[in-house]
């Protein structure tokens, strides 16, 4: 892929991310165009330009993450900001953030759930890690004291 190119795209991310409401299909082309640029970067060769490159990508997923996050929670993404007035498109919009809040939240608690299974799992590994530690000390005494017996053994049978 040419430089200009590069650069088109870049002007196409700057004219999805300069509007107020960005829609949803809006930022997954926006992802699909950063992910495209990505893989294209990382046949370049010149690394001083690739890492400017990489650079403005970071920033514009920067700012996809923050228009997807006021999408979200109703930041810049107002219901005014709707085109069409009429009641039911409002409704409407309205149920899908609602929706889209109720995923979210159920994602959040899900990954809660998780965390604290995780932590709990944890605890119960360092606990029979230490339950363990005692019992390796008396094998390894064990050990120590049938080496220094075959020692022994062998010392009486070469006699």
């Amino acid at each position: 892929m040419s430089f200009e190119n590069i650069k088109e795209l870049f002007n196409e991310l700057d004219d999805i991310l300069k509007n107020d409401f960005i829609t949803e299909n809006q930022l997954r082309h926006a992802e699909e165009t950063i992910r495209y640029i990505q893989l294209d970067l990382y046949s370049m060769m010149d690394k001083s330009l690739k890492d400017k490159y990489m650079e403005k990508i970071r920033e514009y997923q920067e700012k996809v993450n923050q228009a997807r996050k006021n999408n979200l929670v109703g930041g810049k993404s107002n219901i005014s900001n709707i085109t069409s007035n009429n009641e039911n498109d409002i409704e409407t919009e309205q149920m899908k953030q609602l929706d889209m809040l109720q995923n979210s939240l159920r994602k959040l608690y899900q990954c809660e759930d998780d965390g604290i299974n995780t932590l709990k799992n944890l605890n119960d590994q360092g606990e029979k890690i230490k339950a363990m530690k005692p019992k390796l000390q008396k094998v390894d005494n064990d050990l120590n004291r049938s080496n220094r017996l075959l020692d022994r053994m062998k010392q009486w049978w070469r006699g």
